[in-house]
């Protein structure tokens, strides 16, 4: 009898403690500044916390009944790029974007939101966290799809005007007005080209990328370059490379090593050589950074001109826009890495660019 009794006492001391434990789960998830879910593979919502109720209106069960959070919720213009979102979770653990999703009242909110697939031994599920984000934030998007545009729509005309010179040039008496007008024409292009490459964002984020395989790419795309002007560039890539990689858009890290290798070998002369290093370098804590160093053998920077190195459109190289370090320091700053840049007169210029890494041994 007493052994029973006290079996009961445990037994009711667990409830309690489950209890508890439940009441804290659902004041923790009720309190968050963010909505969580998990959904089945085609988007059935199985689970919402209840400041979705906060967010757009709508209790829990009313959205898990219908079932639609993904169908019936994303904002219509917003659609496609959410299901190419959707699509990249066949190939990525998780994807991450920002969009709008409709209230209880037709109204749209804006949310970062963040998609984890998960493998289950009956299929995969998604797991999604929905954080509003704020005002300043959704001007800077507009703005951002605004300017887009604009270039897009500004690069068309400049290549129409282009067409239409070279047409009138082959009927018009060759004359040093066209020939002017062409080459500005001409520059317009090259400067609508180059803004637009550095104000894109990234559009294919992946969990795992090659480092060393974005460095041979970037190689690939300037070998002939220093071929034509006859600079030896000696590369020196350490085996430590090849056993990491890097969360990113692997365009865009290949546009940064791109530009940084391009500026190399506009500052040094024919007959020169740039140098360059890449290893990969472990920290305390399991940390480890993917580091590159490019040297040239240039004349150096002046201290004016490096007081303005980092401004766009800044360039003392005639014919050139003044954005190839800029860009490549965006796109470092897009993927939690720092570019640093030194200097000696006579002697070159020296920029290194490093990104958070993760060991391909690592579970």
């Amino acid at each position: 009898m007493k052994a029973f009794a006290e079996s009961k006492n445990i037994s009711n001391d667990n409830e309690s403690l489950l209890s508890r434990v439940a009441s804290f789960a659902e004041e923790f998830l009720r309190t968050l500044p963010c909505v969580v879910y998990q959904a089945s593979d085609s988007g059935r919502l199985t689970f919402i916390s209840e400041n979705v109720s906060s967010l757009l209106g709508f209790k829990p069960e009313e959205l898990i009944r219908d079932g639609g959070l993904w169908q019936d919720r994303i904002f219509p213009q917003d659609a496609e790029a959410f299901r190419q979102s959707l699509r990249d979770l066949d190939h990525v653990r998780s994807v991450s974007l920002v969009h709008r999703l409709v209230n209880r009242w037709g109204l749209p909110v804006w949310v970062h939101h963040g998609l984890h697939k998960i493998a289950e031994s009956e299929g995969h599920i998604v797991r999604g966290c929905l954080l509003s984000i704020g005002e300043e934030l959704k001007v800077r998007e507009l703005s951002q799809s605004a300017v887009e545009r604009f270039i897009h729509k500004l690069g068309n005309h400049f290549t129409l005007l282009h067409v239409v010179l070279g047409s009138l040039r082959r009927v018009l008496p060759a004359s040093r007005e066209t020939d002017v007008l062409h080459e500005t024409v001409d520059r317009a292009i090259q400067l609508t080209r180059s803004f637009s490459e550095y104000n894109q964002r990234p559009s294919c984020w992946l969990d795992s990328v090659e480092i060393i395989q974005v460095l041979a790419e970037a190689l690939m795309r300037t070998k002939s370059a220093f071929a034509e002007k006859q600079i030896a560039l000696e590369e020196r890539i350490e085996p430590s490379l090849a056993a990491v990689t890097v969360s990113g858009d692997p365009f865009l890290l290949e546009l940064a090593v791109t530009h940084l290798l391009q500026n190399a070998l506009e500052a040094t002369p024919p007959g020169g050589k740039v140098f360059l290093d890449a290893w990969a370098e472990a920290f305390h804590a399991g940390r480890t950074v993917a580091k590159l160093r490019i040297r040239d053998t240039g004349p150096g920077i002046d201290e004016e001109s490096l007081r303005h190195i980092w401004t766009p459109f800044f360039t003392t190289k005639e014919g050139h826009e003044g954005l190839g370090l800029t860009m490549a320091r965006r796109f470092a700053e897009m993927h939690c890495g720092v570019l640093h840049l030194t200097t000696q007169l006579g002697k070159g210029t020296e920029v290194s660019l490093s990104v958070p890494a993760v060991s391909k041994s690592r579970p």
